[in-house]
């Protein structure tokens, strides 16, 4: 029916391919970079403070990233109940309804685009005579995730339990150690979305993993006459080998945090001809 949305964009796209011989010894580095940015200029539908703050994969919303992500301002934990807090009209509260009923997107937390805008990779390869070996680094930075955590209902913890339950307000003196507010028997639906939906629970997402590894050994016809065909290949490749560095200190993998689910590593041995 016509054009709802106007969003600008612009970004970087770099690739280097390097060549070094050291004698016998071959090694070829390859950098991948890109950059994005992107924002929102105009977007017919206005949706609501609740909704974008509940929505992990971002909502368009104008002169902000595509993807953006946001939160109700987090103000720690009652010391003597252990009731999550946040921010009414400045002012420290508990009012939970309060709180989502006066926030707006100037008193929100927008952390930022949840898909990386910086990201690529630096593959290296060395070789030597028939044996080759390779190595792949992925990174992607500048980029926020929500992480999960444990219901603040007994009930709800109880059926879908989380690490944090054992993390949990229990005391006066645990706010000062904790980030985990205390649970309650008697549901409290509005309290725990709160804290669900609190910036307390949003970590950088920025991490640079060691992606796949594989080892060759190939063998020419022009090397051994009585092969059958002109090339023979034997690999080994590893994928998914794991975290090099990440930002956030929770221990978490940012790109599994909340699947249901790790990825695996998946290791392969083959042979590959050519005739």
């Amino acid at each position: 029916r016509g054009n709802a949305a106007n969003t600008r964009t612009v970004g970087i796209d770099f690739i280097l391919n390097g060549a070094f011989n050291f004698g016998a010894i071959k090694y070829q580095p390859t950098l991948i970079f890109n950059f994005i940015k992107d924002k929102v200029v105009k977007y017919d539908h206005k949706y609501s403070t609740a909704i974008l703050v509940s929505n992990l994969k971002g909502i368009p919303y104008e002169q902000k990233p595509i993807s953006a992500l946001y939160s109700y301002r987090w103000a720690g934990i009652d010391p003597n109940t252990g009731d999550p807090l946040g921010y009414l009209d400045g002012a420290v509260s508990k009012d939970y309804l309060g709180i989502f009923n006066n926030a707006t997107i100037d008193n929100i937390v927008v952390h930022g685009s949840n898909i990386p805008r910086i990201f690529g990779s630096f593959r290296n390869t060395l070789s030597y005579k028939n044996f080759s070996i390779s190595a792949n680094i992925i990174y992607k930075l500048d980029y926020y995730f929500r992480r999960q955590s444990t219901s603040l209902n007994y009930t709800e913890a109880y059926a879908n339990p989380h690490y944090d339950y054992t993390l949990r307000w229990q005391k006066s003196g645990d706010e000062l150690h904790t980030q985990v507010p205390s649970l309650v028997y008697t549901p409290n639906a509005n309290r725990n979305k709160f804290y669900q939906s609190s910036s307390v629970l949003v970590e950088r997402g920025d991490h640079i993993r060691l992606k796949d590894i594989q080892f060759s050994f190939g063998i020419e016809k022009s090397q051994r006459p009585w092969l059958p065909i002109s090339h023979l290949k034997f690999y080994c490749y590893i994928n998914n080998i794991g975290l090099l560095w990440k930002s956030n200190d929770k221990g978490l993998d940012p790109d599994s945090s909340n699947a249901p689910f790790v990825n695996p590593k998946i290791i392969a041995i083959g042979i590959q001809g050519t005739l």
